[in-house]
């Protein structure tokens, strides 16, 4: 299970779904890598958590990895906030320049994860 839930969250699936997840709850891996604001953890999942599950199917994930919301390789889709974005960059653990821009941001995790 990735994580901790310090409080009630509600997360909305690629399929325009509300859910709530709470504390002792198991958060599917779609809905933990869209819960950005640390103050919702209690023990944030680690990005290593994350990435290990991504490639598992019985993850739970309400779509396949190319659905609506994301490209190839589970990026996030171009039309993803910037916070979906920093949130992206920190579970792959690409460092990002101080101020950067929503589409710095692409930028760089792009180039990162071309190595």
């Amino acid at each position: 299970m990735p994580g901790q839930l310090a409080s009630h969250v509600h997360v909305r699936d690629d399929q325009s779904t509300n859910h709530v997840f709470g504390p002792g709850d198991e958060i599917p891996l779609w809905a933990a890598r869209k819960i950005t604001n640390p103050g919702a953890w209690a023990q944030a999942p680690e990005p290593w958590e994350l990435e290990d599950q991504a490639a598992d199917p019985q993850d739970g994930d309400p779509q396949d990895e190319t659905g609506p919301g994301q490209s190839p390789g589970g990026m996030p889709a171009l039309s993803d906030t910037k916070d979906v974005w920093q949130a992206f960059a920190a579970v792959r653990g690409v460092e990002l320049p101080d101020g950067a821009t929503k589409t710095q941001i692409i930028e760089v995790v792009k180039a990162a994860d071309q190595q």
